[in-house]
């Protein structure tokens, strides 16, 4: 569904905002949120991007203050990445989180040169796509390592509170977390301590993705469910869960400090940008440089651990995993086999000469991640039978691997833990 745009309220406001009027105004994606192209007298080029407000409405006070907080938000993310961690991001011009102006709350940016990554990869010949892949890959590297290294700003500690890290629509409740168990200590250790409450804090932070995409919202598991799609997902996603804890690393790891000796590397949380897609990455044609990356709407704070990723184009190999119903299709990088393994290690070599400690966080946290990535996509990509197979094959190889016990796993819904 395409939100209400008033799109000559939106001409008027261009024209009082930049002293000129608009020629073309261009709608390049009616989803969420959407995205228009500008053009004004003389030339210039814009980006509109309107929150998802379907139809504004005076009366829906608390949905308009939801979409008002995350316009805000997301400006000051992009405001501080470009002037604080120097990220080329789009520069924003103006915020506007009134809806009633042209019906949803919006954002004038800069728009950035080049095309979508995965649009210009396809365009490179032969001859020159894997060096030009390599620059990119070597530049992704260097950026989201700065991105990883940076102590966050006290400008984003308001955006980035425990209240707005978790997309949920009902409260989790207490009795849904992950609580670690330790046996009792025979002396009180501060260190120790602090790095049992680190992990907690990483079981936490998983819990409330298990809320979401379990019982949270209507593609939660539950909610496909009660639509008669996928009745084995709701069981499969509990038996996910109860991984968690054995895939933490230990506290021994936590207890190991960062590369500066200063406190603990994955006891920290860092700054993440949840949707770095290949859509997302704009590349020059001619000179392969990233000129800028764009959407960091959901951009968040998480345990370091689940921050140090590989780019999600170059984790698939042409097996059934949580990403290659869509991974393998980003990149055509090698065509007859998807053999990414020796760009995961080009850019471990990149990562590491910049950021020891993203290379560790890297390591560190790699089953977890891909038991976040088959939390989130587990119900994505066909054949769904096959699919719902791998999933409880790898749970029950790091079951097997790792001691978890799954043949006393409740199936809980919603109702059952409020």
């Amino acid at each position: 569904m395409s939100i209400s745009i008033r799109e000559d309220s939106l001409s008027t406001e261009l024209a009082r905002i930049r002293g000129k009027p608009a020629i073309q105004i261009k709608r390049v994606d009616d989803h969420k949120p959407t995205v228009l192209e500008v053009e004004l007298e003389g030339g210039e080029q814009f980006i509109v991007r309107c929150e998802n407000v379907l139809v504004f409405n005076p009366e829906l006070e608390e949905t308009t203050e939801v979409t008002r907080d995350r316009v805000l938000a997301h400006a000051t993310i992009l405001k501080t990445l470009r002037e604080t961690y120097r990220i080329p991001v789009p520069t924003v011009y103006h915020v506007e989180p009134d809806p009633g102006v042209i019906g949803a709350p919006w954002m004038l940016l800069e728009r950035i040169p080049g095309g979508k990554l995965h649009f210009v990869v396809s365009r490179w010949s032969k001859a020159v796509r894997e060096d030009n892949v390599k620059l990119v890959v070597q530049q992704y590297a260097s950026l989201y390592a700065h991105i990883f290294d940076t102590p966050t700003p006290e400008t984003l500690s308001s955006v980035l509170s425990e209240e707005n890290q978790h997309c949920h629509h009902d409260p989790m409740p207490a009795a849904f977390d992950i609580r670690l168990q330790y046996d009792p200590l025979e002396s009180v250790d501060p260190n120790i301590l602090r790095a049992r409450a680190y992990r907690q804090e990483t079981a936490t932070f998983l819990a409330h993705r298990f809320w979401a995409y379990m019982h949270d919202g209507f593609s939660s598991a539950e909610s496909l469910e009660s639509d008669g799609w996928l009745p084995d997902l709701l069981p499969i996603l509990h038996k996910l869960k109860v991984l968690v804890p054995v895939l933490i690393p230990s506290v021994e790891d936590y207890l190991k400090p960062n590369s500066s000796g200063q406190g603990s590397l994955l006891g920290t949380k860092k700054l993440y940008h949840y949707d770095p897609s290949v859509s997302n990455i704009i590349v020059d044609p001619e000179s392969a440089k990233i000129n800028g990356i764009v959407d960091w709407e959901l951009t968040m704070a998480v345990p370091a651990l689940l921050a140090a990723v590989y780019p999600e184009w170059i984790r698939y190999d042409g097996k059934m995993t949580p990403t290659s119903f869509w991974s393998s299709n980003l990149l055509q990088l090698s065509p007859e086999q998807f053999e990414y393994g020796k760009w995961r290690e080009l850019f471990e070599d990149a990562i590491g000469k910049v950021s020891p400690d993203y290379l560790a966080a890297l390591h560190a946290g790699q089953e977890l991640r891909e038991l976040l990535d088959w939390l989130r996509f587990a119900g994505f990509g066909r054949p769904i039978d096959q699919r719902m197979a791998a999933l409880d094959d790898w749970i029950t190889e790091k079951a097997k691997k790792y001691g978890a016990d799954l043949t006393r796993v409740e199936i809980l819904h919603k109702k059952d833990w409020l």
